[in-house]
């Protein structure tokens, strides 16, 4: 997360890495307001009920959002970033551990 921020992504500021009773974590700025996920799982749902009206507007601003967020992700390059594909084949075994 560190890293989203040095790069100046709308991510909440990063402040200090802890331990609480043997457990790690960090300790972010605390940000008020509407999850991204929660947002478009909501009107998800709504959309599919029943004579639901599409709120164009809403669609729109959130995709430009949505577009715009992604357009920053990709074409951001940040020296010794680490590799997603080790992340993500070490998070592979350690699921298998369990």
């Amino acid at each position: 997360m560190r890293i989203a921020w040095d790069c100046g992504f709308p991510v909440p500021q990063p402040f200090e890495m802890v331990n609480i009773e043997g457990r790690s974590g960090i300790v972010f700025e605390r940000i008020y307001g509407e999850l991204i996920m929660k947002r478009f799982i909501d009107r998800a749902i709504e959309q599919s009920k029943p004579q639901q009206q599409l709120n164009v507007f809403d669609e729109y601003i959130d995709s430009r959002i949505t577009a715009r967020l992604l357009y920053q992700i990709h074409t951001h390059s940040v020296p010794n970033m680490p590799s997603q594909r080790k992340n993500i084949k070490h998070d592979i075994r350690r699921a298998q551990l369990w």
